[in-house]
């Protein structure tokens, strides 16, 4: 049976307190806001290979384009997982979208879809590239980042996803799970076309990864380095 580390990781911030002290104290709070703890399945720690930044970014929007592309077709094939470098580029994303628009659901549709639709497909529950994206998640601290750069403006958007959204991101085999379990007579093919058809929600959520990373692509003088521009150090 295959060994699940559970790892404690802040989830909800205080919004609330943290807004009246921001109101009450101005914009130089400068300690660390209080949260509360959730839970998440992580994987063991593998090594990386060598970072090549231009050719990672264009490949992992490759990739993130060829998903939206597939599940508009009419036959949604098994996904590719993805390699820890287009995870590090995803979550760099995520990471400067979240900050600016304070929240950015369309990163998380694209790396938990690929897992539900392998899961259909294989008709068992499993979300490999999910856990591998908060692993790096957590192993960057992002989740604290995240919390002390979004802006004050944001911080009930912020809230409301954090509390109503993102645990299904986090429970993502709970989640998978259920949605299995909710169409378990729907044929695969059926299930797809319901899923992202046409003008579908998650149709349109998965299209905008792709687009999102190349503005950034294309803001090189302003953004030469996605992980710099968010704190991070660029992977090895």
């Amino acid at each position: 049976m295959k060994k699940t580390i559970l790892l404690l990781l802040i989830l909800i911030l205080p919004i609330t307190a943290f807004a009246q002290r921001e109101r009450n104290q101005g914009n130089t709070q400068k300690n660390p806001r209080n949260v509360t703890s959730g839970t998440f399945d992580v994987l063991e720690d593998k090594p990386r290979n060598t970072f090549q930044y231009e050719e990672n970014e264009n490949k992992t929007i490759a990739q993130l384009k060829n998903l939206a592309q597939n599940v508009s077709g009419n036959s949604v094939k098994t996904q590719s997982s993805f390699p820890d470098y287009m995870i590090s580029f995803i979550s760099a994303n995520y990471l400067h979208c979240s900050i600016k628009k304070g929240v950015c659901p369309f990163f998380l549709d694209s790396i938990m879809e690929t897992d539900i639709i392998n899961s259909k497909l294989s008709n068992t529950p499993a979300c490999p590239n999910m856990k591998k994206f908060w692993r790096d998640w957590i192993d960057n601290d992002m989740q604290k980042r995240w919390g002390h750069k979004v802006r004050t403006g944001l911080l009930n958007r912020t809230q409301e996803f954090k509390k109503n959204q993102l645990p299904a991101y986090v429970k993502c085999k709970d989640t998978i799970q259920k949605i299995l379990d909710k169409n378990k007579d729907k044929s695969a093919a059926d299930f797809f076309k319901e899923r992202y058809g046409k003008g579908s929600k998650m149709a349109k959520s998965l299209s905008y990864s792709a687009k999102y990373m190349e503005l950034i692509k294309n803001s090189k003088q302003k953004i030469p380095n996605i992980f710099i521009e968010v704190g991070l150090s660029t992977p090895k």
